[in-house]
């Protein structure tokens, strides 16, 4: 299967960027990125300015992907990330670690 089958973007793969949905071209990032099957992958604001649903499947690819490619993920985010996605949290306030959760 397709990352683009995976993604559920199979009939927009001819589409030019600014035809697609905000969350459509969130997912697009994200396939440019596992396409190259990473072992490490920086994810900064992955799932900013997408709705709920889409920001759950945008995860659960990245875990899927870490998982099955035994990939470092690190997520950079101003919100949460749920507790089941992350295996440590830093929170990070004036440039310092204020708080560690394992």
């Amino acid at each position: 299967m397709s990352y683009l089958e995976k993604f559920n973007l199979k009939d927009k793969a001819y589409l030019l960027p600014s035809e697609l949905s905000v969350g459509q071209q969130q997912k697009v990032a994200i396939i440019r990125t596992l396409i190259k099957q990473p072992s490490i992958i920086c994810a900064d604001e992955p799932t900013e300015s997408v709705d709920e649903e889409t920001a759950s499947e945008i995860l659960d690819y990245l875990m899927n992907f870490k998982k099955e490619k035994e990939a470092t993920l690190v997520i950079a985010t101003h919100g949460n990330i749920p507790e089941k996605v992350a295996d440590r949290v830093y929170s990070i306030e004036n440039g310092h670690i204020k708080h560690e959760k394992y």
